[in-house]
Protein backbone atom coordinates (compact mmCIF):
# COMPACT_ATOMS: atom_id res chain seq x y z
CA UNK A 1 0.00 0.00 0.00
CA UNK A 2 1.63 3.69 -0.91
CA UNK A 3 0.31 6.07 1.90
CA UNK A 4 1.32 9.33 2.07
CA UNK A 5 1.49 11.67 5.52
CA UNK A 6 1.12 15.13 4.81
CA UNK A 7 1.36 18.62 6.84
CA UNK A 8 2.65 16.86 9.94
CA UNK A 9 5.53 17.99 12.37
CA UNK A 10 8.05 14.98 11.85
CA UNK A 11 10.24 14.23 15.12
CA UNK A 12 12.47 11.77 14.59
CA UNK A 13 15.07 11.53 17.46
CA UNK A 14 17.51 8.73 15.77
CA UNK A 15 18.04 11.26 12.80
CA UNK A 16 18.12 14.28 15.36
CA UNK A 17 14.93 15.43 12.31
CA UNK A 18 12.04 18.54 13.77
CA UNK A 19 10.74 19.98 11.09
CA UNK A 20 7.61 20.05 9.08
CA UNK A 21 7.64 17.39 6.64
CA UNK A 22 5.71 15.10 4.08
CA UNK A 23 6.58 10.96 4.92
CA UNK A 24 5.63 8.44 1.90
CA UNK A 25 5.43 4.63 2.41
CA UNK A 26 5.39 2.01 0.35
CA UNK A 27 5.04 -1.74 0.43
CA UNK A 28 6.41 -1.75 4.18
CA UNK A 29 9.21 0.63 3.81
CA UNK A 30 9.42 4.62 4.01
CA UNK A 31 10.20 5.83 0.57
CA UNK A 32 10.69 9.36 0.52
CA UNK A 33 10.86 12.48 3.13
CA UNK A 34 9.97 15.71 2.31
CA UNK A 35 9.46 15.64 -1.78
CA UNK A 36 7.09 13.02 -3.28
CA UNK A 37 9.28 10.44 -4.84
CA UNK A 38 8.99 9.85 -8.75
CA UNK A 39 5.58 8.30 -9.94
CA UNK A 40 4.46 8.12 -6.39
CA UNK A 41 0.59 8.17 -6.17
CA UNK A 42 -0.57 7.73 -3.15
CA UNK A 43 -3.37 5.12 -2.05
CA UNK A 44 -4.03 6.53 1.17
CA UNK A 45 -3.81 10.40 1.93
CA UNK A 46 -3.36 11.39 5.95
CA UNK A 47 -3.37 15.00 6.45
CA UNK A 48 -1.87 15.43 9.91
CA UNK A 49 -1.54 19.26 10.19
CA UNK A 50 -1.74 20.61 13.77
CA UNK A 51 -0.13 16.91 14.82
CA UNK A 52 3.16 15.16 15.35
CA UNK A 53 4.61 11.89 13.30
CA UNK A 54 7.17 9.83 14.95
CA UNK A 55 8.83 6.84 15.33
CA UNK A 56 6.03 4.03 16.35
CA UNK A 57 6.60 3.43 20.25
CA UNK A 58 8.90 0.82 21.55
CA UNK A 59 7.86 -1.25 24.57
CA UNK A 60 10.47 -3.66 26.51
CA UNK A 61 8.03 -5.23 29.24
CA UNK A 62 4.41 -6.02 28.85
CA UNK A 63 2.03 -8.72 29.83
CA UNK A 64 -0.57 -10.46 28.78
CA UNK A 65 -3.53 -11.28 31.11
CA UNK A 66 -3.28 -14.01 33.46
CA UNK A 67 -6.78 -14.73 33.87
CA UNK A 68 -7.78 -14.39 30.42
CA UNK A 69 -8.18 -18.13 29.09
CA UNK A 70 -9.03 -17.80 25.84
CA UNK A 71 -4.91 -17.11 24.44
CA UNK A 72 -6.40 -16.64 20.80
CA UNK A 73 -8.33 -13.13 21.90
CA UNK A 74 -6.16 -11.98 24.80
CA UNK A 75 -3.13 -11.38 22.67
CA UNK A 76 -5.43 -10.08 19.63
CA UNK A 77 -6.96 -7.40 22.48
CA UNK A 78 -3.38 -6.48 23.83
CA UNK A 79 -2.25 -6.07 20.48
CA UNK A 80 -5.45 -3.62 19.67
CA UNK A 81 -4.40 -1.69 23.01
CA UNK A 82 -0.90 -1.42 21.76
CA UNK A 83 -1.53 0.18 18.39
CA UNK A 84 -4.27 2.39 19.83
CA UNK A 85 -1.64 3.41 21.87
CA UNK A 86 0.72 4.50 19.50
CA UNK A 87 3.17 1.07 19.83
CA UNK A 88 4.71 -0.64 16.74
CA UNK A 89 6.58 -3.09 18.68
CA UNK A 90 6.23 -4.88 21.68
CA UNK A 91 8.13 -6.79 23.89
CA UNK A 92 6.44 -9.45 26.05
CA UNK A 93 8.03 -10.55 29.15
CA UNK A 94 7.52 -14.10 30.95
CA UNK A 95 5.48 -13.82 33.75
CA UNK A 96 4.22 -16.30 36.59
CA UNK A 97 1.06 -17.66 34.13
CA UNK A 98 3.33 -17.56 30.87
CA UNK A 99 6.89 -18.22 31.87
CA UNK A 100 7.70 -18.30 28.03
CA UNK A 101 10.45 -20.90 29.08
CA UNK A 102 9.74 -23.37 25.70
CA UNK A 103 10.54 -23.20 22.48
CA UNK A 104 6.79 -24.33 21.76
CA UNK A 105 5.13 -21.55 23.90
CA UNK A 106 7.33 -18.92 21.73
CA UNK A 107 6.00 -20.30 18.74
CA UNK A 108 2.68 -20.03 19.37
CA UNK A 109 2.91 -16.83 20.04
CA UNK A 110 5.09 -15.92 17.39
CA UNK A 111 2.33 -18.15 14.88
CA UNK A 112 -0.43 -16.29 16.26
CA UNK A 113 0.53 -13.02 16.22
CA UNK A 114 1.13 -13.21 12.77
CA UNK A 115 -2.20 -13.68 12.02
CA UNK A 116 -3.36 -10.20 13.87
CA UNK A 117 -3.03 -6.68 12.22
CA UNK A 118 -0.87 -5.43 15.19
CA UNK A 119 2.67 -4.24 16.19
CA UNK A 120 5.29 -6.67 16.09
CA UNK A 121 5.42 -8.98 18.67
CA UNK A 122 8.64 -9.91 20.73
CA UNK A 123 9.77 -12.14 23.17
CA UNK A 124 11.38 -12.12 25.89
CA UNK A 125 11.93 -16.11 26.93
CA UNK A 126 12.42 -17.39 30.59
CA UNK A 127 15.96 -17.34 32.56
CA UNK A 128 14.53 -20.13 34.45
CA UNK A 129 12.01 -23.25 34.20
CA UNK A 130 8.21 -21.63 35.22
CA UNK A 131 10.71 -19.17 36.49
CA UNK A 132 11.46 -20.50 40.11
CA UNK A 133 15.09 -19.66 39.94
CA UNK A 134 16.18 -23.57 39.77
CA UNK A 135 16.66 -25.13 36.15
CA UNK A 136 18.22 -22.96 33.69
CA UNK A 137 15.74 -23.05 30.24
CA UNK A 138 17.23 -24.03 26.76
CA UNK A 139 18.46 -20.33 25.95
CA UNK A 140 19.94 -21.45 22.86
CA UNK A 141 16.95 -22.85 21.78
CA UNK A 142 14.66 -20.19 22.88
CA UNK A 143 16.91 -17.80 20.51
CA UNK A 144 16.70 -19.65 17.76
CA UNK A 145 12.75 -19.16 17.85
CA UNK A 146 13.17 -15.74 17.83
CA UNK A 147 13.67 -14.48 21.76
CA UNK A 148 15.75 -10.84 21.37
CA UNK A 149 16.57 -11.92 25.34
CA UNK A 150 15.70 -13.71 28.56
CA UNK A 151 14.64 -12.61 31.87
CA UNK A 152 13.30 -14.13 34.95
CA UNK A 153 10.10 -11.87 34.86
CA UNK A 154 9.22 -9.58 37.78
CA UNK A 155 10.86 -12.49 39.95
CA UNK A 156 13.99 -12.29 41.62
CA UNK A 157 16.66 -15.23 41.83
CA UNK A 158 17.18 -15.74 45.30
CA UNK A 159 20.16 -18.39 44.77
CA UNK A 160 22.79 -16.27 43.47
CA UNK A 161 24.73 -19.17 42.12
CA UNK A 162 22.04 -20.21 39.97
CA UNK A 163 21.89 -16.12 39.12
CA UNK A 164 25.77 -16.11 38.48
CA UNK A 165 25.32 -19.14 35.90
CA UNK A 166 22.39 -18.22 34.27
CA UNK A 167 24.20 -14.83 32.92
CA UNK A 168 26.97 -16.83 32.34
CA UNK A 169 24.86 -19.40 30.34
CA UNK A 170 22.91 -16.13 28.33
CA UNK A 171 26.39 -14.61 27.26
CA UNK A 172 27.76 -18.08 25.93
CA UNK A 173 24.70 -17.15 23.12
CA UNK A 174 25.03 -13.32 23.19
CA UNK A 175 21.40 -13.16 24.84
CA UNK A 176 20.51 -10.08 26.52
CA UNK A 177 19.19 -10.28 30.27
CA UNK A 178 16.71 -8.23 31.48
CA UNK A 179 16.37 -8.31 35.48
CA UNK A 180 14.60 -7.08 38.28
CA UNK A 181 15.64 -5.38 41.27
CA UNK A 182 13.50 -6.16 44.08
CA UNK A 183 15.24 -8.72 46.57
CA UNK A 184 12.93 -11.91 47.17
CA UNK A 185 12.60 -11.79 50.87
CA UNK A 186 11.95 -8.14 51.86
CA UNK A 187 9.46 -7.24 48.71
CA UNK A 188 7.30 -10.52 48.61
CA UNK A 189 4.11 -9.31 49.63
CA UNK A 190 4.72 -5.38 49.53
CA UNK A 191 2.15 -3.66 48.07
CA UNK A 192 3.99 -0.16 48.73
CA UNK A 193 7.27 1.50 49.72
CA UNK A 194 7.94 2.40 52.73
CA UNK A 195 7.03 5.66 53.42
CA UNK A 196 4.22 7.77 54.93
CA UNK A 197 1.22 5.75 53.38
CA UNK A 198 3.18 2.43 55.27
CA UNK A 199 3.54 4.05 57.94
CA UNK A 200 0.27 5.50 58.32
CA UNK A 201 -2.19 2.72 56.94
CA UNK A 202 0.00 -0.28 58.47
CA UNK A 203 0.03 -2.16 55.05
CA UNK A 204 2.79 -4.75 53.49
CA UNK A 205 5.80 -2.33 52.20
CA UNK A 206 9.26 -3.08 51.49
CA UNK A 207 12.02 -0.79 52.31
CA UNK A 208 14.27 1.11 50.53
CA UNK A 209 17.03 -1.90 50.33
CA UNK A 210 15.14 -4.35 48.71
CA UNK A 211 16.06 -2.27 45.65
CA UNK A 212 19.40 -1.89 46.54
CA UNK A 213 20.56 -5.07 47.68
CA UNK A 214 19.11 -6.42 44.50
CA UNK A 215 20.86 -4.15 42.68
CA UNK A 216 24.39 -4.24 43.47
CA UNK A 217 24.16 -8.04 43.58
CA UNK A 218 23.10 -7.32 39.75
CA UNK A 219 25.95 -5.14 39.49
CA UNK A 220 28.67 -7.20 40.68
CA UNK A 221 27.23 -10.25 38.70
CA UNK A 222 26.80 -8.61 35.41
CA UNK A 223 30.72 -7.00 35.49
CA UNK A 224 31.85 -10.70 36.37
CA UNK A 225 30.27 -12.61 33.94
CA UNK A 226 30.54 -9.56 30.96
CA UNK A 227 26.71 -10.14 29.99
CA UNK A 228 24.56 -7.49 27.88
CA UNK A 229 21.87 -6.39 30.97
CA UNK A 230 19.26 -4.31 31.19
CA UNK A 231 17.40 -3.29 34.17
CA UNK A 232 13.80 -3.48 34.16
CA UNK A 233 11.53 -0.85 36.27
CA UNK A 234 14.11 0.90 38.94
CA UNK A 235 11.99 3.39 40.85
CA UNK A 236 14.20 4.73 43.61
CA UNK A 237 16.37 7.80 43.94
CA UNK A 238 20.03 6.28 45.07
CA UNK A 239 19.41 3.21 42.47
CA UNK A 240 19.50 5.96 39.79
CA UNK A 241 22.54 7.67 41.01
CA UNK A 242 24.78 3.84 41.09
CA UNK A 243 23.44 3.39 37.98
CA UNK A 244 24.36 6.33 36.42
CA UNK A 245 27.84 5.50 37.35
CA UNK A 246 27.49 2.01 35.81
CA UNK A 247 26.17 2.75 32.39
CA UNK A 248 29.08 1.38 30.91
CA UNK A 249 27.74 -2.20 31.88
CA UNK A 250 23.88 -2.14 31.60
CA UNK A 251 21.26 0.04 30.43
CA UNK A 252 17.71 0.48 32.60
CA UNK A 253 14.69 1.52 32.67
CA UNK A 254 11.94 3.35 34.46
CA UNK A 255 7.87 3.00 34.00
CA UNK A 256 5.89 5.96 33.50
CA UNK A 257 3.44 5.08 36.65
CA UNK A 258 6.91 5.69 38.89
CA UNK A 259 7.43 8.95 36.86
CA UNK A 260 4.13 10.17 38.07
CA UNK A 261 2.73 8.33 41.25
CA UNK A 262 4.38 8.92 44.82
CA UNK A 263 3.29 6.52 47.34
CA UNK A 264 1.38 9.31 49.45
CA UNK A 265 -0.61 10.33 46.03
CA UNK A 266 -2.16 6.43 46.17
CA UNK A 267 -6.10 6.04 46.69
CA UNK A 268 -6.34 3.09 48.66
CA UNK A 269 -10.35 2.58 47.23
CA UNK A 270 -8.56 1.84 44.00
CA UNK A 271 -6.65 -1.00 43.31
CA UNK A 272 -5.70 -0.11 40.28
CA UNK A 273 -2.72 1.28 42.25
CA UNK A 274 -1.46 -1.99 43.51
CA UNK A 275 1.71 -2.27 40.66
CA UNK A 276 4.88 -3.81 40.40
CA UNK A 277 7.38 -2.82 41.74
CA UNK A 278 5.09 -0.52 44.28
CA UNK A 279 5.06 3.08 44.08
CA UNK A 280 7.88 4.96 46.24
CA UNK A 281 7.80 7.96 47.95
CA UNK A 282 7.78 11.45 46.55
CA UNK A 283 11.37 12.08 46.67
CA UNK A 284 11.95 9.01 44.45
CA UNK A 285 9.43 10.04 42.51
CA UNK A 286 10.72 13.68 42.17
CA UNK A 287 14.27 12.16 41.34
CA UNK A 288 12.71 9.97 38.61
CA UNK A 289 11.52 12.98 36.88
CA UNK A 290 15.04 14.78 37.12
CA UNK A 291 16.74 11.66 35.81
CA UNK A 292 14.49 12.25 32.78
CA UNK A 293 15.56 15.60 32.47
CA UNK A 294 19.18 14.81 33.03
CA UNK A 295 19.01 12.29 30.31
CA UNK A 296 20.17 9.66 32.87
CA UNK A 297 17.51 7.19 31.94
CA UNK A 298 18.20 4.56 29.07
CA UNK A 299 14.28 4.26 28.41
CA UNK A 300 10.27 4.68 29.54
CA UNK A 301 8.42 1.72 29.52
CA UNK A 302 4.22 1.39 29.81
CA UNK A 303 4.23 -1.24 32.43
CA UNK A 304 1.48 -2.83 31.01
CA UNK A 305 -0.29 -5.29 33.06
CA UNK A 306 -3.85 -5.88 32.20
CA UNK A 307 -5.93 -7.65 34.92
CA UNK A 308 -9.14 -8.75 35.56
CA UNK A 309 -12.01 -7.22 37.29
CA UNK A 310 -11.95 -9.98 39.64
CA UNK A 311 -8.43 -10.08 40.11
CA UNK A 312 -8.63 -6.83 41.52
CA UNK A 313 -11.49 -6.80 43.82
CA UNK A 314 -11.34 -7.53 47.16
CA UNK A 315 -8.78 -5.32 49.76
CA UNK A 316 -6.10 -3.42 48.46
CA UNK A 317 -3.30 -5.47 49.96
CA UNK A 318 -5.31 -8.61 48.59
CA UNK A 319 -5.65 -7.80 44.68
CA UNK A 320 -3.59 -9.02 41.99
CA UNK A 321 -0.79 -6.57 41.11
CA UNK A 322 -0.41 -4.68 37.77
CA UNK A 323 -1.97 -1.89 35.94
CA UNK A 324 -3.28 -1.60 31.93
CA UNK A 325 -1.52 1.74 30.45
CA UNK A 326 -1.14 1.30 26.53
CA UNK A 327 -3.89 3.16 25.95
CA UNK A 328 -3.26 5.78 28.36
CA UNK A 329 0.15 6.04 27.69
CA UNK A 330 0.63 8.96 25.01
CA UNK A 331 -0.82 11.51 27.63
CA UNK A 332 0.87 10.07 30.75
CA UNK A 333 4.15 10.65 28.46
CA UNK A 334 3.36 14.27 27.87
CA UNK A 335 2.42 14.61 31.16
CA UNK A 336 5.82 13.76 32.56
CA UNK A 337 7.43 15.91 29.51
CA UNK A 338 5.75 18.53 31.08
CA UNK A 339 6.84 17.77 35.16
CA UNK A 340 10.84 17.12 33.88
CA UNK A 341 10.78 19.82 31.75
CA UNK A 342 11.73 18.39 28.70
CA UNK A 343 11.37 18.39 25.00
CA UNK A 344 9.04 16.56 22.56
CA UNK A 345 12.83 15.31 21.41
CA UNK A 346 13.55 13.90 23.94
CA UNK A 347 10.26 12.16 24.94
CA UNK A 348 9.67 10.69 21.86
CA UNK A 349 13.73 9.74 22.35
CA UNK A 350 12.99 7.76 25.50
CA UNK A 351 10.34 5.37 23.95
CA UNK A 352 10.97 4.90 20.34
CA UNK A 353 15.33 5.35 19.84
CA UNK A 354 16.11 4.30 22.60
CA UNK A 355 14.04 0.73 23.65
CA UNK A 356 15.53 0.02 19.86
CA UNK A 357 18.99 0.93 20.31
CA UNK A 358 18.49 -1.93 23.59
CA UNK A 359 16.59 -4.39 21.31
CA UNK A 360 18.98 -3.99 18.40
CA UNK A 361 16.86 -3.21 16.36
CA UNK A 362 18.34 -0.81 13.44
CA UNK A 363 15.58 -0.41 11.14
CA UNK A 364 13.47 1.71 13.35
CA UNK A 365 13.03 5.62 12.87
CA UNK A 366 12.23 7.97 9.86
CA UNK A 367 14.55 7.69 7.11
CA UNK A 368 14.78 6.67 3.70
CA UNK A 369 14.56 3.03 3.33
CA UNK A 370 13.42 2.36 6.98
CA UNK A 371 11.05 0.06 8.29
CA UNK A 372 7.45 2.42 8.16
CA UNK A 373 6.63 2.19 12.05
CA UNK A 374 4.96 5.41 12.75
CA UNK A 375 3.01 6.76 14.95
CA UNK A 376 0.37 10.02 14.51
CA UNK A 377 -0.58 11.95 17.56
CA UNK A 378 -2.47 15.68 18.60
CA UNK A 379 -0.75 16.25 21.54
CA UNK A 380 -3.44 18.99 22.63
CA UNK A 381 -6.42 16.93 21.81
CA UNK A 382 -8.32 16.65 25.65
CA UNK A 383 -10.37 13.41 26.42
CA UNK A 384 -11.28 12.12 29.63
CA UNK A 385 -10.56 8.06 30.34
CA UNK A 386 -13.34 5.63 30.30
CA UNK A 387 -13.75 1.98 30.28
CA UNK A 388 -14.57 2.20 26.65
CA UNK A 389 -11.34 3.86 26.08
CA UNK A 390 -9.98 0.61 26.56
CA UNK A 391 -9.65 -2.35 24.10
CA UNK A 392 -7.04 -3.93 26.77
CA UNK A 393 -8.69 -6.74 28.05
CA UNK A 394 -8.06 -5.14 31.59
CA UNK A 395 -9.25 -1.74 32.32
CA UNK A 396 -7.76 -1.75 35.54
CA UNK A 397 -6.33 1.88 35.23
CA UNK A 398 -5.18 4.15 38.13
CA UNK A 399 -6.55 7.26 35.60
CA UNK A 400 -10.33 6.25 34.86
CA UNK A 401 -12.06 9.18 35.34
CA UNK A 402 -9.74 11.48 34.71
CA UNK A 403 -9.05 14.00 32.14
CA UNK A 404 -6.26 13.39 29.43
CA UNK A 405 -4.33 15.86 27.02
CA UNK A 406 -3.03 13.99 23.86
CA UNK A 407 -4.10 11.10 21.76
CA UNK A 408 -3.08 8.94 19.00
CA UNK A 409 -4.70 9.36 15.86
CA UNK A 410 -3.02 6.92 13.54
CA UNK A 411 -0.27 4.04 14.19
CA UNK A 412 1.14 2.39 11.07
CA UNK A 413 3.36 -0.71 11.40
CA UNK A 414 5.31 -2.29 8.54
CA UNK A 415 3.43 0.11 6.04
CA UNK A 416 0.13 -1.04 6.99
CA UNK A 417 -2.33 1.22 9.26
CA UNK A 418 -3.02 -0.85 12.48
CA UNK A 419 -5.34 1.97 13.91
CA UNK A 420 -7.03 4.94 13.18
CA UNK A 421 -9.09 7.30 15.70
CA UNK A 422 -12.41 7.71 13.26
CA UNK A 423 -13.97 10.00 16.01
CA UNK A 424 -11.37 12.08 15.76
CA UNK A 425 -11.24 14.54 12.99
CA UNK A 426 -8.78 13.79 11.33
CA UNK A 427 -8.25 14.00 7.70
CA UNK A 428 -7.85 10.85 5.42
CA UNK A 429 -8.50 9.74 1.89
CA UNK A 430 -8.32 7.27 -0.32
CA UNK A 431 -7.36 7.86 -4.00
Amino acid sequence: MKIEIINGLLIDPKNKIEQKENVFLEDGIIKGIGRKPRKFKAEVSINAENQIVCPGFIELSAELNPKEDRFEINLQQEMSAGAKGGFTSICLTPSENRPLDTVESINQINQLSKKFIGPKIFCIGGLTVNLKGEQLTEMYNLKKAGCLGVSNGDFSIANTSVLRSALLYANSFGLKVFLSCQEKWLSEGSVVKEGISSLEKGLPCSPESSELIELYRNIVLIRETGVKAHLKSITGANSIKELVKQKKYMTFDISIFHSLIAENEIDWLNTAYNIQPPLATIKDRDYLLKAINKKFISSLTSLHRPRSTNAKDGAFEGSATGATSFETFLPLLLRARTSSGISYMDAIDHITNKPAEILGLDDRGIFKNGRADICIFDPNYKWEVSSSSFESTGINSPYLGQKMTGKVTTTIADGKIIFFDQNYNLKIKRN
